[in-house]
């Protein structure tokens, strides 16, 4: 494997244009910065639950895509103060702008 290199190493590379990156990447290691992730659980009743599969089929994402952008949709943005909170929801509202395109092109 080669040298391990630095962001700033890696983005001359990627800019330079005609450098093989495949061999620099590290998939297992690879984060996304500024997206720490809390797992929680949560119990819903099942009529929930089907209403919840149903919607998610019908508009072509999975359930928990779904729940993740109606909790994103439900927070007041105007009211956030979190930074994060208002870019998470910014993400996950443009993540599923863009499945429901992908889906129009079907």
């Amino acid at each position: 494997m080669p040298p391990t290199l630095t962001a700033e190493e890696f983005d001359a590379y990627h800019d330079a244009g005609n450098v093989d990156l495949e061999p620099y990447k590290d998939y297992a290691r690879a984060r996304r910065p500024g997206r720490k992730i809390q797992r929680v659980n949560v119990d819903f009743p099942i009529e929930l639950l089907n209403a919840i599969d149903r919607e998610a089929i019908r508009i072509g994402v999975t359930r928990q895509a779904f729940i993740k952008l109606r909790l994103a949709d439900s927070i007041d943005h105007r009211f956030a103060t979190d930074a994060e909170v208002r870019a998470s929801s910014k993400r996950v509202r443009a993540k599923h702008a863009r499945s429901l395109k992908r889906l129009a092109k079907r």
